[in-house]
């Protein structure tokens, strides 16, 4: 896999103003993904204390995906000149904010990071 920054020159790419939507500014994208990349540590830590190996397994399993699934959107906000990009990042902002919203009482946990509803 190519790393972001040597495919972009720049070091966040999918925080650069040009390609996120106002919606969530660019640093806060950064800081949304670092949360819950600290969430997701917090999770293993709790798990690495359950004695119930078939949860415990199961629940890494899930940490697991959710780490992908914030890697994935990480890449889609990244696209450039390709067909509804804005829809797409719009999309992986949306993801992004869907996963962090099980975390609304943490105190680090910004209220426009909430998920949109339906």
């Amino acid at each position: 896999m190519v790393e972001p920054a040597a495919a972009t020159g720049h070091p966040l790419p999918w925080a650069r103003k040009d390609i996120v939507s106002a919606s969530v500014t660019p640093s806060t994208l950064d800081e949304l993904v670092g949360f819950l990349l600290a969430r997701l540590d917090d999770d293993d830590a709790a798990i690495a204390g359950l004695h119930d190996g078939d949860e415990r397994e199961r629940r890494q399993a899930e940490a697991r995906s959710h780490r992908a699934v914030v890697a994935s959107a990480q890449q889609l906000l990244e696209l450039r000149g390709q067909p509804n990009e804005k829809a797409v990042r719009d999309l992986a902002q949306s993801i992004l904010r869907s996963l962090a919203t099980p975390y609304a009482a943490h105190p680090a946990f910004r209220e426009e990071w909430h998920a949109a509803t339906r």
